[in-house]
């Protein structure tokens, strides 16, 4: 009986799709994300979605919930003209659930690394009508398998908000990694960035996300002997996440290129920074320096350099207004969701005429 109310609900989500696949539009789009309504999955496929119905499009959104069987059912009766396939990280997204009908192949992160995945992703690229990279490291190793391969960065919905002013803001650094313990090199990294700022600077914060103290190796009580406040906030939506990031002053986003997985990524949470108008301080690695300037960022993988532009930042709240204003304005002409939604339709109507003609 346990398995009853969860087999109502796969059926309720397939059912409420139904309504939406009979609408007319340009042409029929399938998403088919590997995960729900967050991370890549919010902001590639039902934001991406959404958007696209609003220019006329007929869109549908295939919940990860739904069992095999559901997708190709939906499937059948949908008819799409074209899936967006976002990732191969689970066994419900296969190509061949949707019955030949032609993909694009979505890829934000090097999943390639991992060897449990790669020959299904090589699969999966080169079987695919073009592919969307995430990065330009991604859409390397994509293109190794299908040339039709296209950098489209990750955007995000503009948020409208009274942001505070940096002047009220308090001193708290963040790094809005979530479960940063799984990422044990960054965070030894930020640790000792963070040590260095409070020999100069009194009264810090550092902010980390998912998590706590009790499974962090002791870092937590490293920085809290050297005068840094540690602060664990949970897991929460997105819209949620932004907004806890309108008290801060600085964000981090370190990146270790001994990770290749590291490597593979993108922008990640420097988007939420950028809504929350949060100077960002990066490592020169993916695509940072392809997207801030020098007024609207600061990108470097010297620690010496992420000390000292930390602490010109904290001194001048003046600075930190202009910088990340700088770096919206940037955010709004390249990464809004607009722009990426713009570069997902161009590609979408040079796939579709390949089908149709």
């Amino acid at each position: 009986m346990k398995s009853l109310p969860r087999f109502l609900m796969h059926r309720a989500r397939e059912l409420a799709l139904y309504a939406r696949s009979f609408k007319s539009g340009k042409g029929r789009l399938l998403f088919v994300p590997s995960t729900g309504k967050q991370f890549a999955g919010l902001l590639r496929s039902y934001e991406i979605a959404d958007e696209l119905r609003k220019r006329g499009w007929n869109c549908l959104v295939l919940p990860k919930q739904l069992e095999p069987a559901q997708r190709r059912r939906v499937a059948r009766i949908y008819r799409p003209d074209l899936v967006i396939l976002l990732k191969s990280r689970d066994d419900q997204n296969y190509p061949h659930f949707f019955a030949g009908t032609p993909y694009i192949y979505d890829l934000d992160d090097a999943d390639f690394v991992d060897p449990n995945l790669v020959s299904r992703i090589r699969e999966d690229v080169t079987g695919a009508r073009a592919v969307m990279a995430g990065s330009r490291y991604v859409a390397n190793w994509c293109r190794e398998h299908n040339p039709n391969t296209h950098v489209v960065w990750t955007g995000s919905r503009p948020m409208e908000a009274n942001w505070p002013a940096h002047k009220d803001r308090r001193q708290i650094l963040t790094w809005a990694q979530s479960n940063p313990i799984n990422y044990p090199r960054e965070f030894d990294f930020v640790v000792s960035v963070m040590e260095t700022i409070a020999k100069e600077r009194q009264g810090l914060t550092l902010r980390l996300y998912g998590g706590d103290a009790s499974q962090d190796g002791g870092r937590s009580r490293y920085l809290e002997r050297r005068g840094v406040s540690v602060q664990w906030m949970p897991f929460m939506d997105y819209d949620a996440f932004v907004r806890s990031l309108g008290d801060t002053v600085i964000g981090f986003s370190p990146i270790s290129i001994e990770s290749e997985f590291s490597r593979g990524k993108s922008f990640g949470k420097i988007l939420a920074y950028l809504t929350a108008r949060v100077p960002v301080i990066t490592s020169d690695e993916v695509d940072h320096s392809a997207f801030f300037t020098r007024e609207s960022g600061v990108v470097s993988n010297d620690p010496e350099v992420w000390v000292s532009e930390a602490l010109s930042l904290l001194a001048s709240d003046a600075k930190r207004t202009e910088m990340a204003k700088k770096a919206h304005d940037l955010f709004m002409s390249k990464l809004s969701l607009d722009v990426t939604t713009d570069k997902i339709e161009r590609l979408v109507q040079d796939t579709l005429p390949l089908e149709h003609s």
